[in-house]
Parts: structure tokens; sequence; C-alpha cells
């Protein structure tokens, strides 16, 4: 079942104003004696009023009052009648008059202690009776700590009811209110029993004497209380500057201060100005989570408030803000406010800002605790400026690492694309190696063809000389037979076996040609090879493809050479052939020798012609075989050239892959190191998020 909190401790705050008025009432309508001791019940009144006007305050929703002493010397000296009249009449007039409290509370206050007071007698009245109703004696005592008690238990139960309904103290401000409350009223008991002994021991005048020692005692007892209170409160406030002074968020810090300040200081709103460039004006950093619940928007009737404290560099102080002209627009729930300036050395950095609903609540306690609370923040304001840099370097290092890992990754990229060239180029190189390899074999080969061609045209041309001058010493022979030959039938035969050997050497002669034309062919096909291979080598086989070239055209004009003298050895072997039949029917019919014989003149003419010329030919072929081969060796050379390169190449190659090998392991450490850094930068960025300036 849940219960509204605010009807309910607005009804209990009215249950104890009536509640106690009306008991107050009855008390003093049944009970006379309060106008039979009017003495007693105005020194009780007196009493009550000066000691609920001095309060010790432990914390800014508790105190501490030494009341009790006149309400249990006069319960147990002049009855309860003096005691409620002196509570109903001191506590209002202490705490409206002089604590200038509002009237409501006051009477609150005071209707609580005639409750709590009457419950706490009513228990003493009848363990008083049952006891047979003792004096001022040690049969006294078992009813005198039941009236103590009673009065101690029910007065604080009633009192913190509300702090503990609104969760208002924490566990540690809880042991605290309770060990200083305990110990207050020890010292009060004491008190009480040094006035009730004086009372019933000695004369007026003793009284007098009793009552001025209890009022020295009693202002050192609450000094000392206070300056202990206060010492113990300083601890918290260094405990709190270790914690602001750590590594934290200036948002955090902001929020311990207002934790202390909730401990050290009442207030509806708590609020902390940040001082802009040049003084003229000024932002809110922190407004404080928690605080009144009908607490609007930021007042602007602070303003001019701020504007003073910071050129005066003092706090600014509003006891009454409905009747101060500076707050002329301050609104309804306000009465007090402090503008404390917040300063760090000679420089106002900003305002701290508290209010409050009730006028006069703040005194010289509170500003000394809301200078400690500004010191705090200034301390906090400075500590982040100071940890403004390191924020920023540590975002520059994470620019700068994510920057160096996008390079890293470009580079990464550049050395696989490197490496991967490296491989192509180096089984590039292996390939132009294979080539020219094989255009160094082949090149072999053609130079060993040029030089069989070379042979081969050399003996054409010596069998072409010989037959040439063999056919220049049968032209004589046969010019001589020719005139002979009728008489010497015998050189007939000698001539046709002369032409028979023509014919064998003319067969010779084909056969050698016949040798040229394969030569050449060869040649032209090792050339079309060749040319092949340099085309595959790309631009280092360039000269290679024109050597082939040049090679090529001259196996094309080998062949050419050797089909024309093929032509024509065909052409002498057939007239060898057709002199030889002619020869045979010269043999045969002698009657025609003269015919034959100038047939024979005529041929053995074509024949030195055509040997002529065959011999022509071939020395032709001979020389072109050896400019072949010339040339042949120059592109052997060349290719040897092309190796040459290319053996380098391959060498630059493979230390390229090496170095783009040892770039990818370094890049692999690179990458790593990189990766670490960027851990770190992380963890950095981590810390400095802690030290995160919000303002």
């Amino acid at each position: 079942m849940t219960v509204a909190l605010e009807p309910l401790l607005s009804r209990y705050a009215r249950v104890l104003l009536w509640g106690g008025l009306a008991l107050a009432l009855a008390i003093l309508a049944t009970d006379l004696s309060w106008l039979r001791q009017p003495v007693a019940s105005g020194v009780l009144v007196g009493a009550v009023a000066v000691l609920r006007a001095v309060p010790v305050r432990l914390s800014k929703y508790s105190y501490l009052t030494q009341t009790a002493v006149p309400v249990l010397a006069g319960a147990l000296t002049v009855g309860p009648a003096p005691v409620v009249l002196a509570l109903l009449v001191g506590v209002p007039l202490a705490e409206i008059g002089w604590l200038r409290k509002l009237p409501l509370a006051g009477f609150v206050n005071a209707g609580r202690e005639v409750i709590a007071f009457v419950a706490a007698f009513g228990a003493f009245a009848a363990l008083h009776r049952a006891t047979g109703r003792p004096g001022l004696s040690l049969d006294l005592l078992p009813a005198a700590f039941l009236l103590t008690g009673a009065y101690f238990f029910i007065g604080k139960a009633l009192f913190y009811f509300a702090l503990f309904m609104r969760s208002k103290l924490e566990t540690v401000e809880q042991l605290l209110i309770l060990r200083w409350e305990v110990l207050s009223y020890v010292l009060t008991l004491g008190g009480v029993a040094l006035v009730v002994g004086a009372l019933a021991t000695l004369t007026p005048l003793g009284w007098v004497a009793v009552s001025v020692m209890l009022g020295v005692v009693g202002t050192l007892t609450t000094r000392i209380l206070e300056e202990a209170i206060v010492a113990e409160d300083l601890n918290k406030v260094h405990l709190m500057e270790t914690q602001i002074a750590s590594n934290v968020q200036l948002e955090a810090s902001f929020e311990q201060i207002e934790r202390l300040a909730a401990r050290l200081l009442d207030w509806r709103d708590l609020r902390i100005y940040r001082r802009g460039e040049g003084g003229e004006t000024d932002g809110i950093v922190f407004r404080s989570r928690t605080g009144a619940p009908d607490r609007g928007e930021l007042p602007r009737y602070t303003a001019p408030l701020r504007r003073e404290a910071y050129l005066s560099g003092r706090p600014v102080v509003v006891r009454h803000a409905a009747r101060d002209p500076r707050t002329p627009e301050v609104e309804p729930g306000v009465q007090s406010i402090i503008v404390f300036p917040i300063r760090f050395g000679d420089e106002v950095l900003g305002a701290l800002e508290v209010d409050h609903r009730k006028r006069h609540v703040y005194g010289q306690k509170d500003l000394a605790a809301l200078a400690t609370l500004a010191t705090q923040v200034a301390t906090a304001v400075h500590i982040a400026e100071l940890r403004r840099p390191l924020v920023s370097t540590v975002e520059q290092i994470g620019t700068q690492v994510a920057a160096l890992a996008r390079a890293t990754d470009s580079l990464r990229a550049s050395a696989a694309a490197l490496a991967a060239a490296s491989q192509a180029m180096t089984r590039g190189v292996e390939e132009q190696d294979a080539f020219v390899a094989a255009g160094l074999e082949s090149t072999a080969q053609l130079a060993q063809a040029s030089r069989r061609v070379a042979d081969e045209g050399e003996a054409a041309r010596a069998a072409s000389r010989a037959a040439a001058e063999v056919a220049a010493r049968n032209r004589l022979v046969v010019g001589d037979a020719i005139q002979r030959l009728v008489q010497l039938k015998q050189f007939v035969a000698a001539s046709s076996d002369q032409v028979a050997n023509l014919g064998v050497v003319t067969r010779r002669i084909t056969g050698f040609i016949g040798t040229i034309r394969e030569i050449a062919d060869s040649t032209n096909l090792i050339a079309l090879n060749a040319a092949i291979e340099a085309a595959r080598a790309g631009r280092e086989g360039r000269g290679f493809a024109v050597v082939a070239d040049e090679v090529r055209t001259l196996a094309a004009q080998t062949l050419d050479a050797a089909r024309d003298a093929g032509a024509l050895v065909t052409e002498i072997g057939v007239q060898v052939d057709r002199v030889t039949e002619q020869m045979r029917r010269g043999q045969d019919q002698v009657a025609g020798v003269e015919e034959l014989s100038t047939a024979a003149a005529t041929a053995l003419e074509e024949i030195a012609s055509v040997t002529s010329e065959a011999g022509a030919r071939a020395g032709s072929i001979a020389e072109a075989a050896a400019d072949q081969e010339q040339q042949f060796g120059n592109l052997a050379t060349r290719i040897e050239q092309v190796a040459s390169v290319s053996r380098r190449t391959r060498a630059e190659t493979t230390q390229l892959a090496s170095q783009a090998q040892a770039a990818a392991r370094g890049q692999a450490e690179l990458e790593r190191a990189i990766r670490e850094l960027s851990e770190v930068a992380s963890r950095l960025q981590q810390i400095a998020r802690h030290f995160a300036v919000d303002t």
C-alpha cells in the first residue's frame, strides 16, 4: 500500500500543532499551579526561551538544545503545568522572535515539545504513584529515569520522524546525530541533577550562584560542542577535497560538493555560475540535482547580486528578499539568498548561489560553510582547467594514431602490390631468360647452317670455276675438232666421254644447288623462329628481331639465288644430255659430224657461259652465307647482351622481392606497434574521459 508522503507529513504537522496546543490548554486549564507560582513559571519560560535561542547545529536538518534542563528540573520541582507553559510560550518566542522562523514552524515545534513532555510526564506520574509518591530522594530515581528517558526518546522520535520519512539523513549522518544527541543529553542530565540538587539543598542565593555557574559552564560546553562539530565537519570537507582532487569529472566534483552542501546547509536551490570573459557575463555550469520541487527556471533577479559579488569580491546576503530593494522581482518561494564569489587567488571565477524559502535563515556559520564550498568549487574548476590540456593532448594522440593506422593500411596495400609486382617481374624475367636461351640456341643453329651454306657455296663456286675452265679448254678442243673432225673421228669418242663427264659434274652441281636450297629453307625457318622469340621477348628483343629479319631476308635471297642456279644447272644438264646424244649420234653418223661439231661448239659456248654464271651465283651464295654468318654472330652478341641485361634484371628483381618481403615484415611489425599504440591511446582516452571538462 502506497501512502502519499507530503499529505502525510502535512497532517503530521497539523497533529503536532493542534494536538500540542490542545494538550497545553487542557493542562493549563485543569492545573492552575502555573498561576500560583508566577516566579517559577516566569523563570522556566525565560530559561526555555534563552536555551532555545542558542541551538548548536549538527547539520542543516538537526540541532542540539539544552531546553531539557529547565523542562526536567521544573517537572521534578514545580510540576507539569509551569513546564507546559514554558514550552508553549518559550519555544515560539525564541524561534519566531530571535531565530526569525515562520510562526507556523515555531508553534509546530512548541506543540511537538508539549506532546513529548506530556507523554513522558504521564509515564513518570504513573510510576511515581506506583512507588508511593516519594519526594526528592533516592526513591524518586526510577521515576526520574523513566521521565528523562521517555522525554528523550519521544521528543527525538517526533523530531526526526519527518526526516526519516523523507530519507533526508544518510547513514553516516544518522550515526553522527545519534552520537552527539546522546552526548548532549548526558550533559543535560548532569545539569538537571545539579539544578535539582541546588533547589533542594541551597538557599535562593545559592540558586543564583549555581545559575551563574551553569550559565558559564553551559556557554563553554556549547562552544566546545560547536568546535567539535565544526572540526568533524572540517574532516568531511578535507575528505571531500581529496575526492575532488582525484580522477573524477568536473560534474562529479560538483555533485560531491552538492552532497557536502546538503550536510552543511539548508537550501531550496543551489547554483554554480562561471564568470565569462571580461567579467561582464556569466553562465550556469551546475544546478543542484536535489532541492525544492517547486523551483522553476533559473532566476534572473540574482544577476545584479552576482555582479555586485564579482565587483566587490565579497558575499552578498539577502535576509528578507520580499523587503530588499535589490530583489524586486523575487519569486514568492524565496526569502533568503546568498551569492558567494568563487575566488582562486585574486581572480573571481564565478559565484555560488543558495536560496531558502525562509527569511533570516543564514548566519555567520552558513557564510563560513559557503566559503568552504566556494573554495572547493574553485579547486575543482582549477583542477579541471589544468586537466584540459591533457584531455586535448589525448584526443590529438587518438587522432594521430587513427591517421597513422590509415596510412599503415595504405602502406600495407602498397607493399602487397609491390610484392605482387616483384613476383610477376621475377616470373617475367625467368621467362625472358628462357626465351633468350632459346634465341641463343636458335642463333647458334642458324650460324652453323650459314657456315655450312657458305662452305657448300664455296664448293659450288670451285666446281663451277672448274667447269668453266673445262668448258673453256673443251671449247678450244672442239674448235680444233671442227677443223679436224672429218679426219679425226677418233676424237669423237673422246669428246663423247668428256661430255658424259660434264653431265656427271652438272648433276653434282644440281645436287649442291639442292643442298643450298634446303639450307636456305632451314635458314628462313630458323630466322622466322628467331623473329617469333624476339617478339615474345618484348622491348629487350627488338634488336634481336631486326637481326632475325635481316637473316630471313638473306635466306630468301639465298633461296632465290639457289633457285636460279638450279634452273641454270638443270638447263646445263639438258644441254649436256643433248650433247651426249648428239655425240652418240655423231659416233653413229659420222656423215653429219660437221653439223654436230658446230652444235657442240655452240653448246660448249652455252655451257661455258652458264657455268661461269653458275660460278658467279655460287660466289654470291658463298658471300651471302658469309655475310649471314657475320650477322648471326652479331645477333648472338646482341642476344648475349639481352641475356646479360636479363640476368641483371633478375638479380635486381630478386633484390626487390627481398626488399618487398622485408618491407612486408617491417609493415607487420609497424602494424603491431600501431595496434599497441592504439590500445595505449584508447586507455588514455578512457582515463581522459574522467578528466572531461564540461564547462
